[in-house]
């Protein structure tokens, strides 16, 4: 049986492998306690994104406000939904957020950390 906790530690998971596989580095936050579930860093000049996953629906205005608030500190707020089709695929769909806490279009493709 797959339950919710499993399903967001399995997005959270790959976000870490890909942004490995980036040439990232990359952590999860234990228990998803902290501000972001994964923070990400690439290398060069300070680059980085606090990852914020998410099983259903996409978080509300209030949750987005707070969120944003990571950019004051150098990372871009980024958004991943899990959405699971048959046999636990995962489909990619992920939104960055702006100063304001709005929402980038949705994107229905991998997230690479490279670019």
């Amino acid at each position: 049986m797959t339950t919710p906790y499993r399903i967001g530690r399995d997005v959270e998971d790959r976000v870490v492998k890909d942004a490995f596989a980036h040439g990232c580095i990359a952590q999860r936050g234990p228990g998803s306690k902290g501000f972001a579930d994964v923070i990400v860093f690439a290398p060069g000049p300070l680059r980085g994104w606090a990852v914020n996953v998410k099983r259903g629906s996409w978080p509300g205005p209030d949750e987005r406000r707070d969120f944003v608030l990571v950019a004051d500190y150098g990372l871009v707020p980024l958004l991943v939904r899990a959405d699971l089709t048959t046999s636990r695929t995962l489909l990619w769909q992920w939104r960055i957020l702006d100063s304001s806490g709005g929402m980038s279009p949705l994107v229905r493709a991998p997230w690479d950390p490279g670019t």
